[in-house]
């Protein structure tokens, strides 16, 4: 129960920030790119409100989020072109990218310690805390080809390649970590059985 609670607040804490491009989506492909980035940019300034209004403060990563939505977006309407706009997903992609390499492959995993201010009271094992490690660089690398994946197609003048990778292509990135995490660890069962 506390499990599914918890998976309930991460989602409730991360669907806001796809709303803007979701709706861009939308909006663009009912009215054009110059109204789905007002209603991207109107969503994003309402996120931030809203939270603050609930919340007293405003988390890092939300005003990262929505200051890149609204900058882009204001620089892609005046420029007329949702270039900067379509950037966006791309620049988070690849913080987020930077940030799990930064602790797969240095001294200081910041992964961890963001994970056991959630799980107090629990410590890992250093094998738990190796196969963390192993698992952040497979993932660090199917992310680094969707972040720059994402980017590549935001300079094409073919949407839906871009929208494809915006919007199912996360998930499609998870799966394959999840299928691939599944290879190496009943690989890793096999082994110590003989």
């Amino acid at each position: 129960m506390n499990t599914n609670m918890n998976k309930i607040q991460l989602l409730k804490r991360l669907l806001p920030g796809f709303m803007p491009i979701i709706v861009f989506i939308m909006v663009d492909e009912l009215w054009g790119t110059l109204y789905g980035l007002i209603t991207a940019v109107i969503i994003g300034l309402g996120e931030l409100g809203y939270r603050y209004i609930k919340e007293q403060r405003i988390e890092g990563l939300i005003l990262i989020d929505v200051g890149l939505i609204v900058a882009l977006g204001i620089v892609s309407i005046s420029l007329d072109n949702a270039i900067f706009f379509k950037l966006k997903p791309g620049i988070i992609s690849l913080m987020l990218t930077g940030f799990i390499g930064f602790s797969a492959f240095s001294k200081r995993n910041l992964m961890l310690q963001m994970t056991q201010r959630y799980m107090r009271g629990i410590n890992l094992h250093p094998f738990q805390i190796e196969m963390m490690q192993q698992s952040m660089k497979r993932l660090f690398g199917l992310l680094l080809v969707y972040s720059l994946a994402t980017i590549a197609t935001s300079f094409l003048n073919e949407d839906t390649l871009w929208k494809l990778l915006n919007s199912a292509g996360l998930f499609a990135v998870i799966a394959i970590f999840m299928a691939m995490e599944w290879v190496v660890k009943h690989r890793q069962t096999l082994r110590t059985k003989h």
